[in-house]
């Protein structure tokens, strides 16, 4: 067990053999979802806009990581380095 970015989110490593090849697997876990998805511009006042508008796949949407996971975003980003 190690620490990560967050202090609430351990990284452990254990020896494994998969598909008879020896190993280190890594896990960790997430607190919640990762991401924010947030309609961008006009759609963002909901009670001004056509609910099917929000439906198309050319309507604009933002990704974004919150504050309060940028430090499990930051420990999974070192993780796929390591990989």
């Amino acid at each position: 067990v190690r620490s990560s970015h967050s202090p609430y989110n351990k990284v452990f490593e254990f020896p494994f053999t998969l598909n008879g090849e020896h190993v280190t697997m890594v896990f960790t876990s997430v607190t919640g979802h990762l991401m924010e998805l947030d309609f961008d511009g006009q759609y963002k006042s909901w009670n001004s806009v056509d609910d099917t508008s929000l439906l198309k796949l050319s309507t604009p949407v933002t990704r974004r990581v919150p504050d309060s996971k940028k430090d499990i975003a930051r420990t999974l980003d070192a993780e796929m380095k390591r990989a």
